[in-house]
């Protein structure tokens, strides 16, 4: 529970630093860095689908596992994308893409 406040927070901060950024471009979401340490597969879907608006239809009962990324580099919603259909992928789910919609 506390490691998903504690997503949620950096999230939130990330985004409002975001906004009062003196740069005014279109609505589009800042790049992101990543550094998760044995973070739930569960959280980390709740995390990219609140960051990217990508809707995630899962089992929180049959999601299991965790995953560490660390990472310095600063990705895009498409590539935050790719990273959590590769996490998945590694635990061994079967993931698919149609629309706005992922399903696990």
């Amino acid at each position: 529970m506390i490691r998903r406040l504690s997503i949620f927070v950096m999230l939130f901060i990330l985004l409002c630093s975001a906004s009062f950024s003196e740069d005014k471009k279109p609505a589009e979401k800042p790049e992101v860095g990543i550094h998760f340490e044995d973070i739930e597969l569960v959280d980390f879907v709740e995390f990219v689908s609140d960051y990217t608006g990508v809707n995630i239809v899962y089992n929180p009962k049959t999601l299991r596992g965790t995953v560490t990324i660390k990472a310095k580099k600063r990705f895009g919603k498409e590539e935050f994308l790719d990273i959590l259909k590769t996490v998945l992928q590694l635990n061994n789910y079967d993931v698919s893409r149609k629309d706005n919609i992922i399903y696990v």
